[in-house]
């Protein structure tokens, strides 16, 4: 499907809105080059990974690991923070790059 210079327009007004003004769109087709494709998707996941690496620092005290898992029940300080981990994780996705 091939997108209008209209709905383009709407889709980065949209983005600006709810992002910013300082928001990006990049939208990929199906006859985008590959490997300016990869790149991308490799940039978004480092820096996915860059700033999940901060929020847990931020967020945890102690390390991750089955322990803490386990204790997730009786600990209700640290499962709102786990939730607060997955939605950022989540909106993440949605790149500042991209929206």
């Amino acid at each position: 499907m091939r997108l209008s210079s209209k709905q383009v327009d709407v889709i980065k007004s949209e983005a600006r809105r709810q992002f910013g003004p300082e928001a990006r769109v990049i939208l990929f087709g199906s006859r985008t080059d590959d490997q300016a494709r990869l790149l991308f998707l490799l940039e978004t996941a480092a820096r996915e990974g860059r700033h999940l690496t901060t929020t847990t620092r931020r967020l945890f005290s102690k390390p991750i690991d089955i322990e803490w898992v386990r204790a997730l029940e009786s600990e209700p300080d640290e499962s709102e923070r786990l939730v607060s981990l997955l939605l950022v994780s989540a909106a993440c996705r949605i790149p500042s790059e991209m929206a």
